[in-house]
């Protein structure tokens, strides 16, 4: 199992360093001055600017930049932010729990409905329950995350005012946002669930099963489940990434606190250090997910460690 790791975490560098320099150079390329954002109400010479623009490093070679970018962030430091001078990693520490908050509750949620309406499903498929959880399954896929969110906070916030509408101070906080973000997954792997179990049924080791007198419960929960749940841990680390760019969005319609609302401030103030800080952090907990799921994949799968091992 190290050397599934190691393999994985060696894959991973080439691809953190392109996302590093793709990033940067789409944020030199693209139109707009940082200067032009931080002075344009403040009426100064052509020599402020450029002492400005010498102050934030931005008349260096893009080269010289990006080894001074990576330089200090291999050491932790992700620069300062240009609009309010403090420290980028502070600033993403500071960040960081709420979005990861409310990503695992969008998971939880991903996971307890999604495999637990998937199962029921498929145990009565063919019957007006598998029906209705394959029309709400439906419906889930095709709402995006700033639609749901809208829709609960109109029912439940502006016409029942059950839950609050903005904020990041409790439990009851974070229920329609989480909602909104899992709701969207819930019905993709309700879909993968259902169909991986579905498929199983006909197998000829369940029906082997059948045969020596196993339980139908027994059978469903410890064989059929097990085996579907194999592509199932796949989708639910890829859904991660997924969940994460839905915070952003779930972040800003519910007014909660987050990397989201962090990326976009940066966005709109040209801000380079918070933007190239906040998504190389989203992508080092991408990648590291990934890698993650990959090591779980291996576990789950004999077949898969038997592959990589001859390999």
């Amino acid at each position: 199992m190290g050397s599934v790791i190691l393999r994985r975490v060696l894959i991973a560098i080439p691809v953190v360093f392109g996302i590093t320099v793709l990033l940067f150079v789409t944020l030199r390329v693209l139109p707009g001055d940082p200067t032009e954002a931080l002075l344009a109400e403040v009426p100064v010479t052509t020599e402020v600017r450029q002492q400005l623009t010498e102050q934030l490093g931005l008349n260096q070679p893009l080269l010289v930049q990006y080894w001074n970018f990576i330089w200090h962030a291999l050491q932790g430091d992700l620069g300062r932010s240009f609009t309010t001078g403090q420290g980028v990693t502070d600033m993403i520490l500071s960040q960081l729990p709420a979005t990861i908050r409310l990503t695992i509750a969008g998971v939880i949620l991903t996971a307890v409905f999604g495999i637990g309406f998937g199962v029921l499903a498929a145990a009565f498929r063919d019957t007006w329950v598998d029906s209705t959880i394959r029309i709400f399954s439906l419906l889930g896929t095709g709402m995006p995350v700033f639609w749901t969110g809208s829709l609960l906070l109109l029912v439940f916030s502006f016409q029942f005012h059950i839950f609050p509408s903005t904020g990041n101070s409790g439990l009851s906080h974070l229920v329609l946002p989480a909602i909104a973000l899992g709701f969207l997954s819930a019905g993709l792997l309700t879909r993968l669930v259902r169909n991986s179990m579905v498929e199983l049924f006909g197998e000829s080791f369940v029906l082997a099963l059948h045969a020596k007198g196993l339980s139908p419960r027994v059978v469903t929960v410890r064989h059929v489940l097990r085996n579907a749940l194999i592509p199932v841990v796949t989708v639910i680390g890829l859904q991660v990434g997924g969940l994460l760019s839905g915070a952003v969005i779930s972040e800003i319609v519910f007014s909660r606190q987050g990397l989201g609302r962090l990326l976009v401030t940066g966005i709109n103030g040209q801000d380079f250090p918070v933007v190239q800080g906040t998504v190389l952090v989203i992508a080092l907990i991408y990648v590291g997910v990934n890698i993650v799921v990959d090591v779980s994949y291996a576990y789950i799968d004999p077949r898969v460690r038997t592959a990589i091992a001859q390999s």
